[in-house]
Formats: C-alpha cells, structure tokens, sequence
C-alpha cells in the first residue's frame, strides 16, 4: 500500500539483504523430546503454527476464524536427534521454505485441502503468501475473500544463494460480509406498481398487463410464489425409450382411481437425451405436479418418467388501472399499466448530490479532525 502525504519520513536510498550477517532472521527449535510443551500431530517442514497457551502446545495455524490465525512461525525443517523430532521455526526473516513453487492459487475454503487455480484478474503473482483458510497450517498465493476467514500475509518470496522466502507475519484483517437485507430497498417480488403507459419497465420488473409463460431458471423467485396454479406450464421428462412419440401428441397422467390427473401435448422430442417436453393444462390443487411411480400415457403407451423439470410457468395477467386526472377542468382517464418485481438480484446504485455529516466519528476518532490533520500534511485539501 503506498501513501503519497504519509506523514512517515524516511532518509533510506536502498535496501540490501545481507544473508552472511547477523540479525538476518529470528529462528529457533522446538522438540518432541522437550518437557513443558507438546506437538500437535501433522506439523511438518513448511507448516505455519502457532502458539496455544491453553493447551500449551504448537499448533497449525489457519485462517478460517481470528482465534486459530496467530502465528508464531514457519517451520523451516525437520530432523531427528536423539530420538526426538526437532522442528527449525523461523518467526521472522530469512527463510528457505521447502518446495515454495508447490504453494497453490488458493485452497477451497472448508474443505480438507483440496486446492484451486486462478488465472486473469483473480491470479496475483506468487511473490506474497497467505495463511490459508482452506487447509489447516499451509500457504495460498491469493487472499482468503470468505466472509469472516483472515487475510494475513505471512512470507515473501525472494532470490538469494541460501534463501527463497522472507517471513513477514503481519497482522490479519477479518474479511468482511457482503451488505444483505430481507427487505430490498424497492419491493418484495411479486409486488405490483401502476405507471403511465409511456413508462419504461425498470430493470427486474414485468408488465404484467398481458399473460405470459416465464422460464423458471430465469425467473426462480416469481415461480417460488406462483408455481403452476395460473394457467399452462412446461415439464421435461426423461423417459426410458422415446419410441413413437412425437411433437402434438397427446399426454396424460391418471390418478390410482383411474381419474384423469393432467393432460397436455408434447411440444419437444429429444432423441439424443430421451427427454420429451409436454405443455401442460392442469394439475391437481395439491401441488404435486405428477404422481410417482404412475405411468404417463401417450398414444396409447405408458412410459414411467426416470426424472422431471418443470421448466416454463404462466404469469397470470392483472388488469389496468384506470385513474382520471383533472386538468383545466377537464378529465382525463389513463389506464395505468401494473408492473411486477420480478428479480431481487438486480445491482444499481444510487447517489446523492449531496451529503452533509456533523460529528462523524470511526472507532472513537474524530473524522474531520483527521481529515484537517491530512489536509494540513498535505499542504491543501480541495
């Protein structure tokens, strides 16, 4: 991150890594042989682990929540002497981190490990490394983005005769929850408004002065509410053989009582897939669309359904508003044209000209204060 009125002064020109001196890193073992602390079981070279002074015991660290994202360090290696395990931990500094160009994009988070690759916007390269919140004690080369895991940069990549990492371990920031409300700020679906004839429908709207057939992969919210109660719907079955059937047959289910269930007519006959789509007119209030294990009957053949989508579903039609306006004494009547919300997953964002704030305060600082001390650094503020 780089500040151009940051108030830190610095005289320094250049920087030189300086592997043959002193102070160079911070590094130190611990063992399975010492007394007074223990292991926990699957650190090995390349883990990052941290301190639990609860259990007093070295553990994995991970990013999936603040409590397990402290880190001690990096294990650097592991060896045996006298009959212990020893572990090399390099809390800060120079490191030669085993197989770094194995360190994935990402880890799936939740998952035991399982790694991702990106590419485009979403690769960074793989100079910075994250504690990841998808496998307990490992790296990533992207930032955990799950709401609530922990970006904490923790090692550096660099080139030099003995080192190929630098462990930086900064502090972490909790990954913040996208802003979510049960109520959208411009209806519920289903919600219906009447405007001019010469309005134009905004986007995530229907008029809904004509009757129509929506796609229920399109519109999933609308078909949750109306479902198949208001008119004709489309069903998909994937069927055993297709032998026979064609477009305009006609199809039917019956109940166990022999009672016809639904008709319709097949409006599609996929060979390839064996699937057949029929439109059909009606079915019982109880909302099931089709009765299991009942054969449907075209041409006279009974073809028990392996699997069924409904894929289509009437929006009923809603009547015009008329509403009459007076003007100069003279009335006008408009029919209103009713609009539907049919989408809650429509992004827009609107801006104020204007916003005036008194006493704005973050985290107990006085928000125009700092801005005057900025501006003052600054030398001008607009």
């Amino acid at each position: 991150m780089s500040c151009s009125s940051s108030s830190f002064r610095s005289q320094l020109i250049s920087q030189v890594v300086q592997t043959s001196a002193s102070g160079t890193r911070i590094a130190f073992n611990i063992s399975t042989g010492d007394i007074g602390y223990t292991i926990q079981t699957g650190i090995t070279a390349g883990s990052v682990i941290r301190y639990d002074p609860d259990a007093n015991q070295y553990v994995l660290s991970d990013a999936s929540k603040a409590s397990n994202a402290e880190v001690i360090g990096i294990v650097e290696k592991q060896f045996s002497s006298a009959g212990a395990t020893v572990f090399t931990v390099v809390a800060n500094g120079l490191i030669n981190y085993p197989n770094i160009s194995s360190i994935p994009d990402i880890y799936t988070p939740g998952s035991a490990c399982v790694s991702e690759s990106f590419s485009g916007l979403n690769a960074g390269g793989k100079d910075i490394f994250f504690l990841s919140d998808g496998c307990s004690g490992a790296l990533q080369a992207i930032e955990p983005n799950t709401p609530g895991s922990i970006v904490k940069p923790v090692m550096q990549a660099l080139q030099t005769p003995d080192y190929n990492g630098i462990v930086l371990n900064y502090i972490g920031y909790e990954v913040g929850d996208a802003a979510t409300t049960d109520y959208p700020i411009d209806g519920l679906v289903g919600q219906l408004s009447y405007v001019p004839p010469q309005s134009v429908v905004p986007k995530g709207y229907l008029n809904v002065s004509v009757q129509q057939e929506l796609s229920v992969s399109e519109y999933p919210d609308l078909y949750s509410l109306f479902g198949t109660r208001y008119g004709y719907y489309y069903e998909t079955f994937t069927l055993p053989s297709i032998t026979g059937i064609s477009v305009a047959n006609s199809a039917r289910q019956n109940d166990p009582s022999g009672n016809l269930y639904w008709n319709g007519d097949v409006t599609n006959v996929d060979v390839i897939n064996n699937k057949i789509t029929v439109k059909k007119l009606f079915s019982f209030p109880n909302g099931i669309a089709n009765l299991p294990d009942f054969p449907i009957i075209i041409n006279g053949f009974n073809f028990i359904p392996t699997s069924s989508d409904i894929t289509k579903f009437t929006l009923p039609r809603v009547d015009s508003q008329p509403i009459t306006f007076n003007t100069n004494e003279t009335n006008n009547t408009v029919n209103l044209i009713p609009v539907m919300k049919a989408k809650n997953d429509v992004n827009y964002v609107s801006m104020v000209e204007k916003l005036s704030l008194q006493g704005l305060t973050m985290d107990g600082r006085d928000v125009a204060a700092t801005l005057d001390h900025l501006c003052a650094e600054n030398g001008s503020c607009p």
